[in-house]
């Protein structure tokens, strides 16, 4: 069995990786010097934004050649990263949640919420000190721990003296405690509005407050600012990787070779994080019931029915940030690699990024799912060693402090 294993199974899979392996670098070394593709505005605040961003305008190259496979940046570089990042000294703030009645008819979110406990590590300039406020949003089943997070902060830190950053942490999340079996979900918005809320009327004290969101909490943050529109307090918001179109992500996920892998590996995580706080005996009942093996299913049997919705495909249309792209009136930059496993860059359609003054869709030829690969330039020696997204956050926030 074991003979059979390894010569039909196993060296044939290696042999197709490696095969993979080479094309891309094939294809990666054809157009290397290929600038990040920019979908450049006619008119309006986010060209005149972009043109003071000199990042935008300079090659991008993964300082490996290890990197320029989207799966290996993806799952490679955290591994390794982990190890090399020193976690930032933290001041934790926890924001205890009333009982929420949706009486404005929020998508994705049902009538009544229950209480629940979210927080904010701070980190950066002391409150009397700093010019401006970061509000950092992790992905899915992401803390102010992830390594990501970690590594923004302690850019931030060295690049932005200024800069106050607090890093958020949803429900059930990087220690809060778990106070019903009601989860977070990438549509949800409430919790993260009263947060920034609750920021901008007794911390920002007329300082500009910018939102940093990643993966699915980019879609969060994507789609809170949509829903406020006008009445936004938010500055300007950095969104890296958010699906915008969940149904499209999905179907990814469901249908590639990579997005299986990644969709095993997620469903686990999301298993089990649901099955730990407050809720554990209520979602081990029906994880152990209908034993969700991907994602949409775990989707369709918890966080559908939360959320107010009649199957996975409804939350999924429900949650989706792309339907609020174009009530979106503050400066927004979103980067997309081409190459990220989870979120593929190239579905994602650009006429939205086209029509709306206020947004810069930048799609980039490798970077990975969080964008966070240390960059090489020799036109640019402050590029060498750092990530090529933190460094375009500091670019992007001082241009739309100049441009107001």
């Amino acid at each position: 069995m074991r003979r059979i294993l390894k010569h039909w199974v196993l060296r044939p899979l290696a042999a197709y990786l490696f095969a993979r392996f080479l094309h891309r670098v094939y294809l990666v070394l054809s157009s290397i010097r290929s600038n990040p593709t920019i979908k450049r505005l006619r008119s309006g605040v986010g060209d005149r934004i972009a043109q003071q961003c000199p990042s935008l305008f300079l090659p991008y190259q993964p300082s490996s050649i290890l990197y320029y496979s989207g799966i290996l940046s993806t799952a490679l570089y955290p591994w390794f990263k982990t190890r090399c990042t020193d976690p930032p000294n933290y001041h934790r703030q926890t924001f205890q949640l009333p009982v929420f009645h949706n009486t404005d008819n929020f998508s994705c979110c049902p009538k009544i919420v229950p209480t629940g406990e979210v927080s904010l590590d701070w980190a950066g300039a002391p409150e009397t000190h700093a010019d401006s406020i970061y509000i950092v949003v992790p992905g899915l089943t992401g803390s102010s721990d992830a390594y990501y997070m970690q590594a923004f902060v302690q850019h931030m830190k060295e690049h932005h003296g200024g800069a106050r950053i607090g890093a958020y942490n949803p429900r059930g999340q990087g220690g809060n405690r778990m106070a019903s079996n009601f989860l977070y979900s990438g549509g949800y918005t409430h919790d993260l509005r009263y947060v920034i809320q609750h920021v901008y009327q007794n911390i920002a004290a007329n300082r500009p407050i910018f939102v940093v969101g990643f993966s699915l909490g980019g879609n969060v943050v994507t789609k809170m600012i949509g829903e406020d529109g006008e009445h936004c307090v938010v500055t300007g918001a950095i969104c890296c990787s958010p699906p915008i179109d969940f149904l499209s992500m999905s179907n990814h996920l469901s249908t590639s070779f990579t997005g299986k892998v990644l969709d095993s590996f997620l469903v686990k995580q999301c298993n089990r994080k649901a099955l730990s706080g407050a809720g554990a005996e209520y979602f081990r009942h029906i994880i152990q019931k209908n034993r969700p093996t991907t994602m949409r299913q775990f989707d369709g049997q918890i966080i559908a029915p939360m959320m107010g919705c009649q199957s996975a495909s409804h939350y999924y249309r429900e949650a989706s940030s792309g339907p609020w792209l174009h009530k979106i009136r503050v400066p927004m930059l979103f980067v997309l690699p081409e190459d990220d496993p989870c979120v593929d860059g190239c579905r994602i359609r650009r006429d939205d990024f086209a029509t709306n003054p206020c947004l810069i869709g930048v799609f980039t030829k490798f970077g990975g799912h969080t964008m966070d690969l240390p960059c090489h330039n020799k036109q640019h020696s402050s590029f060498e060693g750092s990530s090529w997204f933190d460094k375009i956050v500091v670019e992007f926030t001082r241009a739309v402090l100049k441009t107001k």
